[in-house]
């Protein structure tokens, strides 16, 4: 009974504090921990109240007009609050591709039926060879290359390729209606493609492969390329 009164008296005792401390001065300012940073700047409506422990770090916002979220304001006068970048830049660090394949050179090309759908097939396989003539690999299959284009050959080329390039990655094996694509084997059709196609077709798509330039930078596209190159040449040569 003894213990029950003291817990009892206990929680008497914390109700009572908590209490007490809803019951401070509202215009006495607080303690400050770092007054030399809360008196830094402070508003004229503030000062005049007398209120000093509220700072402003950045009083040449608060002083700005307010602004309706719900209204748009058009800073540009065309409908835009961002400007767009020069016409004709690009982004640090990407090299843009100057083979596109789309519906605007597809109509460019001609290559559209007489209901004027634009035959992309068409297009991407008249781009590729464009990129296979114009297009050369920047760099050498030394050590680092290699290493580094085996690395990238591993990761997105061989769950469909296979490791070697025969074709028989988990994907095809294992997904439906995904035949296997040979790229290594004696007759397979990339020993007869350059390396720009190659590449044109890593960046873009073909068939069940989707674009992978999102993935896989220029540079370790091109770093790739080499790696395939060594395995056509060591597991199916023609």
């Amino acid at each position: 009974m003894r213990l029950l009164t003291h817990r009892y008296l206990a929680l008497f005792a914390m109700s009572l504090c908590l209490c007490l401390m809803g019951c401070e001065v509202r215009d006495v300012p607080n303690y400050m921990v770092a007054p030399q940073i809360n008196h830094m700047a402070f508003s004229k409506a503030q000062e005049s109240q007398g209120i000093m422990y509220s700072p402003e770090f950045n009083p040449t916002m608060v002083d700005r007009d307010k602004v309706d979220g719900g209204i748009i304001k058009l800073a540009h006068g065309n409908g835009r609050t961002l400007l767009l970048p020069p016409e004709g830049t690009i982004p640090r660090g990407f090299q843009p591709l100057h083979y596109p394949v789309n519906e605007a050179v597809a109509k460019k090309m001609g290559k559209v039926d007489d209901k004027g759908k634009a035959d992309l097939v068409a297009v991407a396989t008249a781009q590729a060879l464009k990129a296979g003539d114009e297009l050369v690999n920047p760099f050498k299959p030394d050590d680092e290359t290699m290493t580094r284009g085996k690395e990238v050959f591993n990761t997105f080329c061989a769950p469909c390729h296979g490791k070697t390039g025969a074709g028989d990655g988990l994907v095809a094996k294992r997904g439906v209606g995904m035949p296997g694509y040979p790229l290594t084997t004696k007759g397979a059709k990339p020993h007869d493609y350059k390396d720009g196609h190659i590449f044109h077709i890593i960046s873009y798509g073909r068939g069940n492969m989707g674009s992978y330039a999102s993935q896989i930078n220029a540079a370790d596209r091109w770093k790739a390329i080499l790696w395939l190159r060594k395995l056509q040449s060591t597991q199916g040569a023609k």
